[in-house]
């Protein structure tokens, strides 16, 4: 019925028990909109047809509408002023990005500072038992909160960094308690007041004959075992965390560094031409590899479809067999490193243990 009037349409269906369903289309001419505007008032008012609406769908020509800002552009603006809009613009991109690149760089310093001050205070235990990290305000937006009961510290963290602390939190897998810090803390004091002032007298060089003599080497070789047994409080706390036979005798000790310093020695004053009976062998050094220029370098050009689909298939065969070589190394990598963590935590975990009975023994 297009093209007919709306009246003729409706004009049979009048006074009669019929329902219709009439899609009005709105045209974005001026004249076609005041028509078809005063012909639904008609309608209406006459009884004729009872509007209900349905859907109401608002469509722009976005083709037409960059051509028109298209020509717009082009009719009104010159070379001129053309690049002097590009310069400015250019111009507040860098000044915007500098601007957020400090501010950047302005939180992160913050960030470190907050966090180095929190670390110092939790070692040195100097936190309240209620510690609250943000406002009462800043409270109601926040997203981690984290308890410690043997700590008796209380900590909130708001919105603003509740995603990094989550990225962090995902990132360490385990933390060090407070006491066991100040344990090592004092372990490392310990071995600095008893450390070893090394002189020259500890090295041993040539003589003017241009060869060690075994004597001396022995002699320093003592002495540094000597020097060992007595700085080795570390080595006994390890090897009592991983259950390491420590029965052995100080002369089995002895005998050992003995005879790994004779193989030493006797390795290093081993002249192959003295030796009788031995041939030496030259290899010759093998040629660098040369590359088929054909299998590297492919002329495409001169393929036809068949071999370029047989390259293509080839190509994203091969790389989806490296994603999953990848994804398999991946996998592996991530376990050697969950392994890795729970060894560490079980050290720590002995050696809290270790330095918590020899608290308890010293007390």
């Amino acid at each position: 019925m297009r093209g007919n009037g709306l009246r003729r349409v409706l004009h049979p269906y009048i006074n009669t028990r019929t329902y219709l369903s009439v899609l009005f289309t709105f045209s974005p001419s001026i004249n076609n909109s005041k028509a078809t505007e005063s012909t639904l008032k008609f309608a209406v008012t006459a009884g004729m047809v009872k509007v209900q609406p349905v859907k109401v769908e608002l469509s722009v020509n976005m083709e037409q509408l960059v051509q028109q800002l298209r020509r717009h552009i082009e009719e009104n603006l010159t070379e001129e002023s053309f690049f002097f809009f590009f310069a400015v613009f250019k111009y507040k991109k860098m000044a915007y990005d500098k601007l957020i690149e400090e501010q950047n760089d302005k939180i992160m310093n913050l960030r470190a500072d907050l966090e180095k001050l929190l670390q110092d205070a939790m070692t040195a235990g100097d936190l309240p038992e209620d510690f609250v990290l943000e406002t009462e305000a800043e409270l109601e937006s926040a997203e981690i909160v984290e308890d410690d009961a043997e700590q008796g510290v209380h900590r909130v963290y708001s919105s603003t960094l509740a995603k990094e602390m989550t990225k962090r939190q995902e990132k360490t897998h385990s933390t060090l308690p407070t006491k066991l810090l100040s344990q090592l803390k004092e372990l490392d004091e310990d071995e600095e007041e008893e450390e070893i002032t090394f002189d020259e007298k500890m090295y041993v060089f040539e003589g003017e004959s241009g060869k060690l003599s075994q004597k001396d080497v022995e002699k320093e070789m003592q002495a540094a075992l000597d020097r060992m047994q007595k700085t080795n409080r570390g080595d006994e706390m390890i090897k009592k965390a991983v259950s390491v036979d420590q029965n052995k005798s100080n002369v089995d000790k002895t005998k050992d560094a003995m005879q790994q310093l004779a193989g030493t020695l006797a390795a290093a004053t081993f002249d192959p031409s003295a030796a009788t009976g031995l041939v030496i062998v030259q290899y010759p050094e093998e040629e660098p590899a040369v590359f088929d220029t054909v299998a590297v370098n492919m002329d495409f050009s001169r393929m036809n479809k068949q071999e370029l689909k047989d390259v293509c298939v080839d190509t994203f065969d091969k790389i989806e067999k490296n994603r999953e070589e990848q994804t398999k190394l991946q996998k592996k990598q991530q376990a050697v490193v969950g392994h890795l963590v729970e060894t560490n935590e079980w050290l720590f975990n002995t050696l809290s243990e270790i330095l918590n009975d020899k608290d308890e023994k010293k007390s």
